[in-house]
This record gives C-alpha cells, structure tokens and sequence, in this order.
C-alpha cells in the first residue's frame, strides 16, 4: 500500500489530498490487521502441533472455528483438497486475506483515521 493506492480498499482520498499522516496512520492499521490475523494462524497451529495429529492443518482450522473464527476466515490460510485441509498457497493467502480486509475491515481503518484526527 503507498500513498492512495492500496490493496486494502479505503479511499483516502484524491492523490493531492492524502497527506503523509493519514497515508502512515492508514499503513499501520493495514499492517495491523496483518499481524493480528497471523497471530490466529500461529496460535491455531501452534495449538494442533503440540495435539500431536497427524492433520494440523484441519485441527487447526477447528480451532480457529470453535474460537468464533469464521469459515470465510479460515479460507485465507486454509484451503480444502480432494476431503483434506492443507496451507493456501501465498498468492491466494495474499488475495483472500485482502479480499477479507476490504469486506470486514474498513470500520477498522474509519476508526484508526477518527483516533487520529481527535488527537492531532
């Protein structure tokens, strides 16, 4: 994501309007929501490696449902073949988490751009 031109779906703005502090508070969130949606992953994982089964990708995917997780946000790391669950590939982890973020998560980017104004 660099300067209105973003892969997260929220309009800051024309080019000439977009200053620097809203593209760098809008870039932080974006990074944001990454790391919180690896965080699930790795706690998901961590807690079906250390279940000891043989299928970490399916238990892990059950984990992250029983913790509230949606289906739809299970899909971005998880992807089903031939009755087994497995790691999605990187370009369709890449699209499916951005896809996810531009559905569920422009509140988030209205909320972090309000704290901002308030302050500053």
């Amino acid at each position: 994501m660099t300067g209105t031109s973003n892969n997260a779906g929220f309009n800051f703005g024309s080019e000439t309007n977009a200053d620097a502090n809203t593209t760098f508070v809008g870039n932080l969130t974006h990074e944001a929501m990454h790391a919180r949606h690896i965080a699930a992953y790795n706690e998901a994982m961590e807690y079906a490696v250390n279940s000891g089964t043989l299928d970490p990708f399916s238990v892990a995917r059950q984990y992250l449902l029983n913790k509230g997780y949606s289906s739809e946000f299970t899909d971005i790391f998880f992807i089903e073949k031939n009755g087994k669950w497995s790691k999605t590939d990187e370009k369709t982890f890449d699209k499916r988490e951005h896809e996810y973020i531009k559905k569920y998560n422009q509140g988030v980017f209205n909320n972090a751009m309000n704290q901002w104004g308030a302050l500053y």
